[in-house]
């Protein structure tokens, strides 16, 4: 189940609905727009499909599980729910 900062009125957990996690970021342009997933088989590729359809810079992908993580040089990541943060932040650098 994917929730959105944008729809704080579904159900999520207390302490990671995306609208609370709004409200404690101080940042104008980072993480104004919050992508909560209950379960995702990776927040980075849950990034790059939101980037190729467009999604703004600083969308942030959380999700309280995910099933495909991948850590650097190809290593699997693991996230056991409840006991790890795992996040994907979209940016957009500018190209030279």
């Amino acid at each position: 189940m994917k929730r959105d900062a944008r729809a704080p009125t579904l159900p999520a957990t207390k302490d990671l609905h995306p609208a609370r996690i709004l409200e404690l970021c101080e940042t104008k342009r980072l993480a104004r727009r919050i992508i909560l997933y209950e379960s995702v088989d990776s927040t980075n590729a849950a990034a790059m499909a939101a980037a190729s359809d467009g999604a703004s810079e600083g969308t942030l992908f959380v999700a309280e599980h995910q099933t495909l993580g991948r850590g650097r040089k190809g290593r699997r990541w693991l996230s056991a729910r409840g006991k790890s943060l795992t996040f994907s932040l979209l940016l957009r650098p500018k190209k030279k």
